[in-house]
């Protein structure tokens, strides 16, 4: 699939690249088995052929991680208003959820989810394997969506300067940030994963029996 990516986003003109690289960036936070991360970093090398900019390249990836990030988020709202809103359809799925996270200790890890909730969403594009759930925990949890947009902004830039810069800096040898970017994508998503699932256990053990 990859590979795929690289052929196509080589025989697209100029100004189409850049429209390649926000549609690669927004589908890798919306549909996470899409490798958005790899164009990007071949897109850094093409910078070296002359016929793009280092700015136009990193904004068009920053917005379509952005936007991305705004979609999955929204849809995370609407899905913490369905489970826990006022008038809330009782379902199986509603009963599942319920039983895990109970409605009545939702005020209180929201307020832990609050508090570290900006640092992960600043880190999120560095965060490999583990985006979308960020995301949509943000919007679950109903944080304020103007910070978090503008958090999820500077986050992706700061990525996306990065990958940029790294496939523009190494050149014809572009493709070796791509394996550093795959190893590093597993650990870390296992990593991350360990932590969560520690901090969830944690929380809920030292809920009181209802």
């Amino acid at each position: 699939m990859i590979e795929d990516f690289i052929q196509y986003a080589a025989s697209l003109n100029s100004s189409t690249i850049l429209i390649f690289l926000f549609v690669v960036a927004f589908l890798e936070n919306v549909v996470p088995p899409v490798p958005g991360d790899i164009p990007v970093v071949f897109a850094g090398y093409l910078i070296t052929q002359g016929e793009y900019t280092f700015v136009g390249c990193v904004l068009a990836a920053t917005l379509g991680s952005l936007a991305g990030f705004m979609v999955v988020y929204v849809l995370g709202y609407t899905l913490g208003a369905s489970l826990y809103g006022e008038s809330v359809k009782e379902t199986r799925f509603t009963k599942m959820i319920h039983g895990v996270f109970p409605p009545e200790q939702m005020s209180a890890f929201k307020e832990k989810f609050a508090q570290h909730s900006y640092w992960l969403i600043l880190i999120n594009r560095f965060l490999s394997g583990t985006r979308t759930l960020i995301s949509i925990s943000a919007g679950l949890m109903h944080i304020n969506w103007f910070l978090a947009m503008i958090i999820a902004f500077f986050g992706s830039l700061a990525w996306n300067v990065v990958l940029v810069g790294g496939g523009y800096l190494l050149g014809e040898n572009w493709q070796e940030l791509g394996g550093i970017l795959s190893t590093y994508g597993v650990v870390l998503t296992i990593i991350v994963m360990i932590i969560l699932a520690f901090f969830v256990n944690r929380y809920m053990q030292n809920q009181p029996n209802t």
